[in-house]
């Protein structure tokens, strides 16, 4: 297992912490938003500042574990949503995994080769 202080390691919870979390938190409060739920809006949790979404227990949890951790939750009030409690609130929560999979996407992973390759042949 790589160490803490490897570089590829802090680029991978930096940009987790910095990208990953307030996409995938925004992309709850958008759909909300949309739905007709402005409770995240009126908290300014409508952001993609990532000072919003951060949750310190979580990310210091990321940070240690390097496997698992979490944002501050984004409030949604599901009798506010345009197709109801049920159907509106199943929509708001498939926007966060529906969000992660397309940056996922929209980033391939052959944008780090160049990176990859020099860190690697760093090592050798």
């Amino acid at each position: 297992m790589p160490g803490l202080f490897d570089p590829i390691t802090l680029l991978a919870l930096a940009v987790i912490l910095l990208v990953s979390f307030p996409v995938h938190e925004f992309a709850h409060a958008w759909v909300a938003y949309r739905l007709g739920d402005d409770t995240a809006a009126r908290q300014g949790r409508l952001s993609l500042n990532p000072l919003r979404h951060l949750d310190p227990f979580g990310a210091l949890v990321l940070i240690a574990t390097q496997a698992f951790g979490w944002a501050r939750p984004v409030p949604v009030a599901p009798w506010r949503l345009r197709y109801g409690p049920r159907v509106g609130h199943a929509l708001v929560s498939a926007a966060g995994p529906a969000s992660c999979r397309a940056s996922h996407s929209t980033a391939p992973p052959a944008a780090f080769r160049p990176a990859l390759r020099m860190y690697w042949s760093a090592r050798t």
